[in-house]
């Protein structure tokens, strides 16, 4: 019995020992962990990053097309030199054989030949009608006796406003202005109503008598009838009224020439133009 405790009593001491003195005791395995697998719902939030500036947006506007060349408004002016179509010009006869042309094209102008005495033919633009407007022509004379030669506005049925000038014979450098009233002819009585009223014509050194060229303007605005000879203004004159008359208010406007007793008359009219007055 002795013999049994003795070595389990020397055991005890050894162990005993061994825990006083510090002796490591022999390591044991530890477990390894596992691994962490993130599922995508389990992913950290991104780090915030900055959004990208707004850009301004600019207020949308019409696409502009290119601009096509407008026509200037001229009120259906025109500047005719006859070296084209001239079906818009109309001629007639006041006085003479209406059977008979006496208008006709000559190079670049427009040509009146009269052969024979009283001969009065008109052109007249019937394209277009005015109220107020401002007619010019460029004429000269080439041969001939007594003559005239005129320009008028507002022509219609009932008649027209006419600036006529003398270039040759007894009447040279004067001028006259009269409405013409169609139903005075019907009626067999004398149409062109004088409208210098006090006197029947007016001379001026304005006029270039003679073969020569001159500029004839005729006004019609309102109630006014104002004339122009290369450039100046006849009337008024010695302090008095413009010409005035109201009985006609639109119509068309155009070029005349006239033969008298003598006969024969040559003018060839190198252009016509309208303007506001």
């Amino acid at each position: 019995m002795k013999k049994i405790l003795v070595p389990i009593l020397l055991l005890m001491l050894v162990t005993m020992a061994c825990a006083l003195t510090g002796s490591p005791a022999l390591p044991t395995a530890e477990p390894t962990p596992e691994k962490a697998v993130l599922e995508p719902t389990d992913l950290p939030p991104s780090p915030p990053t900055e959004e990208p500036a707004e850009t301004p947006q600019e207020e949308p506007t019409e696409a502009v097309s290119p601009t096509e060349p407008v026509e200037e408004e001229t009120g259906g002016y025109f500047f005719e030199e006859f070296d084209g179509d001239l079906s818009d010009w109309t001629p007639f006869v006041i006085a003479g054989d209406t059977k008979k042309e006496y208008v006709d094209t000559f190079g670049d102008r427009l040509k009146f030949e009269l052969p024979n005495a009283e001969t009065y033919a008109y052109v007249e633009n019937v394209a277009v009608t005015y109220d107020d407007v401002y007619v010019e022509t460029v004429v000269e004379t080439i041969k001939g006796g007594e003559n005239g030669i005129a320009l008028f506005c507002r022509g219609s049925d009932k008649g027209f406003y006419e600036f006529r000038i003398h270039t040759m014979g007894r009447f040279a450098g004067t001028y006259e202005a009269y409405r013409f009233d169609f139903m005075l002819r019907e009626r067999n009585k004398v149409p062109y109503v004088n409208l210098l009223k006090d006197r029947e014509r007016i001379s001026t050194y304005d006029i270039k008598a003679g073969l020569d060229t001159n500029a004839l303007g005729l006004m019609c605005a309102g109630d006014e009838i104002r004339l122009f000879i290369n450039g100046i203004e006849q009337l008024p004159v010695n302090g008095k009224d413009p010409i005035r008359d109201n009985v006609l208010s639109n119509g068309t406007v155009g070029i005349a020439a006239m033969s008298f007793s003598q006969g024969i008359v040559d003018v060839e009219f190198d252009s016509v133009s309208t303007s506001a007055p």
